[in-house]
């Protein structure tokens, strides 16, 4: 077993960030204040725009290999890193979760994916995003003013506004009215209590509680959007977060169950075996050694 792994180091934005959004040209990530080839996580919502380069990462237990154009994005707390990449150009945008507008992100969290491929007949949508963030970068390396970070703030929310608009023109109208029902939005406020309160909240009731819902109501409605039930999102959330800290670190097992909320260990163990087909040390040894 690797010795090695004994923590997964969570990095913030650094100080050359400004106000919450860090600018970065993907060309100059050899200069970070951290290793991106190490397996870490951030705090915060980093999006990657590619516009020319061929790319490999690793996004918790997901390799993805990819040549630009394309944009990728990794939330707080997932485990990810550059394994490779060649001839990289374009921007990669840090960004706080308070900066970040409720609309953006429901986009994000209703995607099941971590990258969308920028299309040929999108080469105007590209050009835009590379201006306005190479107008943004050079005012966060410049002198600073409060108008110069709130100006900024505007062009990489112009950003995120045109990266919803090209959403919207990809999906089809009958998406759009499925998206507009009562139990997508109930499902997007799910989720976003799911990824806050997962180690802590561990009945329905209490994310039904929180959304004013009966607990079938929101159980209903959480099926009727993803066929899955709150009880299934909430083991996954936690299995998902175990076999992160079963791989990347050494804590214990019974560490681990503690650490996500669980009072039995034994219990938390049945639970993983259930769900994985395989006891927390086998899934270590399978993919550690």
């Amino acid at each position: 077993m690797n010795s090695n792994k004994k923590e997964i180091k969570e990095y913030g934005l650094s100080d050359s960030g400004t106000n919450g959004i860090l600018i970065k040209p993907l060309d100059s990530m050899s200069e970070s204040t951290h290793d991106t080839s190490v397996p870490h996580r951030d705090d915060h919502y980093q999006l990657l725009f590619a516009f020319e380069g061929q790319y490999k990462f690793r996004i918790d237990f997901e390799e993805i290999e990819v040549k630009a154009p394309f944009f990728l994005w990794t939330e707080p707390g997932q485990i990810h890193q550059l394994v490779k990449s060649v001839r990289s150009k374009g921007w990669m945008l840090g960004i706080e979760n308070l900066f970040l507008e409720d609309e953006f992100k429901k986009l994000l969290d209703s995607s099941h994916h971590h990258i969308f491929p920028v299309k040929e007949e999108q080469l105007n949508f590209q050009q835009s995003i590379d201006i306005i963030l190479e107008r943004a970068f050079l005012f966060q390396t410049g002198k600073q003013s409060v108008y110069i970070h709130r100006a900024i703030f505007h062009l990489v929310n112009t950003v995120l506004c045109l990266l919803i608009q090209e959403a919207g023109n990809s999906t089809n109208s009958g998406g759009r009215a499925s998206k507009e029902k009562r139990a997508y939005i109930i499902e997007q406020e799910f989720r976003a209590l799911l990824k806050r309160n997962y180690k802590a909240w561990k009945s329905p009731s209490q994310y039904a509680g929180h959304l004013s819902l009966t607990t079938a109501h929101l159980n209903d409605s959480i099926k009727e959007v993803t066929g899955k039930s709150v009880t299934a999102h909430l083991q996954e959330q936690c299995i998902m977060e175990a076999k992160r800290l079963l791989y990347f670190t050494d804590l214990e097992v019974r560490e681990i169950a503690f650490t996500l909320g669980f009072e039995d260990p034994v219990y938390f163990g049945r639970l993983f075996r259930k769900l994985t087909g395989m006891t927390p040390l086998g899934f270590r040894n399978k993919f550690r050694d």
